[in-house]
């Protein structure tokens, strides 16, 4: 699928209160392991706003079960005919989206057909248009995107692949919020992150024989962290081996004043340098892992919230 150019998937996990998909975790690790983004959804069946939270609850307890980190894209698929004319679906959805944030997933979004925001269902301007996924499939298809007001647009349930059997949905992403990007910008590199469920410390490299090794020790590939300049401004790589731990800094100080507490210097890791800002994070109860680093600021507010300390911008990507 990759291969055609596919570059992320959603995969269901949850339904209702009852509901776990048997597959989710070979299909995260296969979609991970393939380098395309995974987001979740869950079948909503709310209708007030208590059954919200405790269907987003039963969701993110799924979701951290699975491993998914606290920056995969959670959505609400709300489409079941059952309840389309039970409860208020705009502020039932807006619980549901709440409730996830509370509980750490900041990315949250609505899985919404046409026709339940023509007929006013639920209002796409309270959700928010970029917040909306829309499904609507077009009886002509033409070259032209439609529905760019929204943040995705499903626009057909019949993409097949040579090879492959069976039907897929397909979507545009107007805001990446689904995919990883299609190329890198010239005269950079990709960072690839992977996670340690085991220890919590995220790692990151542009090595893809590193993190293929990684992954097949039981790490994680969680996707593209960011593009990095081919040069620039060094961050410096090191290593606690009584911790099992890594740390990256662009400052020399920092590095040598580590290096004289026992860490091991492993070198230039990659290079600083572009308009994106790498934000740097701190979890003073933990041992490894202690550092994380993300373009992501809904991932970094969240984390502040769990505890974590905000230590400003690590460094700069492209």
């Amino acid at each position: 699928m990759k291969s055609y150019g596919v570059t992320g998937v959603a995969i269901k996990l949850t339904e209702a209160t009852s509901y776990i998909n048997p597959y989710a975790q070979s299909q995260i690790n296969n979609a991970m392991t393939a380098g395309l983004k995974v987001s979740a959804y869950h079948y909503s069946w709310f209708k007030t706003d208590a059954e919200a939270i405790a269907e987003a609850n039963y969701f993110a307890k799924a979701a951290n079960s699975f491993g998914l980190s606290s920056n995969t894209v959670m959505v609400n698929d709300i489409e079941e005919p059952k309840i389309a004319g039970q409860g208020n679906h705009t502020n039932n959805s807006r619980a549901f989206e709440n409730q996830l944030k509370s509980l750490g997933y900041g990315n949250v979004r609505h899985y919404i057909g046409l026709s339940w925001i023509t007929s006013n269902k639920i209002s796409a301007s309270v959700i928010g248009n970029k917040n909306i996924w829309v499904a609507a499939y077009p009886y002509n298809l033409s070259s032209t995107n439609l529905y760019t007001q929204y943040g995705a647009w499903q626009w057909s349930s019949m993409l097949s692949f040579p090879g492959i059997s069976g039907n897929f949905d397909i979507n545009a992403d107007y805001t990446s919020t689904f995919s990883n990007p299609n190329s890198t910008p010239s005269n950079s590199v990709q960072m690839y992150r992977v996670y340690n469920p085991n220890s919590g410390e995220h790692f990151y490299t542009q090595n893809i024989a590193e993190k293929n090794n990684l992954v097949s020790k039981g790490w994680r590939y969680e996707g593209i962290g960011w593009n990095a300049p081919s040069s620039g401004s060094p961050v410096y790589r090191l290593y606690n081996k009584n911790a099992g731990d890594h740390h990256y800094t662009m400052n020399s100080y920092e590095r040598d004043n580590l290096v004289k507490k026992g860490w091991r210097y492993e070198g230039i890791s990659w290079y600083s340098g572009g308009a994106n800002k790498l934000l740097r994070l701190y979890n003073p109860n933990a041992k490894t892992g202690t550092h994380h680093y993300t373009l992501n600021t809904n991932e970094r507010d969240n984390l502040v919230k769990k505890g974590w300390r905000y230590e400003g911008i690590g460094w700069y990507a492209k």
